[in-house]
């Protein structure tokens, strides 16, 4: 991979997301916008004018055809990554969405907010399927499991928690930390 210079935002980067074959990546920003970067020619990226607010978060799904967004506007956005078309949002949280991702199958998203909410939405239909209130403060990642049956959350208040998608339950709890959690990840094999 050629390195390049990651300019063009105004105010602070606040995530990025490598395109599964490499040649894209995503940026979202505290000035509203979200670029797509050529990973191939240097500096040159795609503004996407996506929220009103900062962006939180961006995540390609699987095999990158699309991505996601998520904002202080308490919106997620969809976006079909060749085009760079907005598909649609999904709205239902009542504060900032610092979150979003897609589950291995690309059937479902999952957000995280500061409303101490995760949420699960049926991309086809734009609507939520299920809301998970279990959290004592903000959300700020969630990450499925390699098969899509299970959830992992970190919170604010210290907190992972790991949710079985079947039955919609914390299966297990981890209070392991002493201040918030800003990031999880599953390992590659799923154990």
């Amino acid at each position: 991979m050629r390195p390049f210079r990651w300019s063009g935002h105004s105010k602070g980067v606040t995530d990025v997301d490598m395109h599964p074959n490499g040649n894209l990546v995503l940026s979202s920003s505290l000035d509203t916008t979200v670029r797509l970067w050529n990973n191939t020619v240097e500096g040159k990226s795609s503004v996407i004018k996506a929220h009103t607010m900062p962006v939180r978060s961006v995540k390609f799904n699987s095999d990158g055809t699309l991505f996601l967004t998520s904002s202080d506007d308490k919106l997620i956005k969809l976006f079909n990554t060749e085009s760079k078309r907005f598909l649609g949002s999904f709205v239902g949280h009542q504060n900032w969405v610092r979150t979003a991702i897609f589950s291995p199958d690309c059937r479902i998203i999952a957000s995280g907010s500061d409303d101490k909410l995760i949420k699960l939405w049926d991309i086809n239909k734009g609507k939520e399927i299920t809301t998970f209130n279990d959290n004592l403060s903000s959300v700020n990642k969630v990450v499925f499991h390699k098969e899509g049956t299970c959830l992992a959350s970190c919170s604010s208040d210290s907190k992972i928690k790991l949710f079985d998608l079947r039955s919609n339950r914390i299966i297990q709890h981890y209070d392991a930390h002493n201040d918030s959690v800003t990031s999880i990840s599953m390992h590659p094999t799923g154990n």
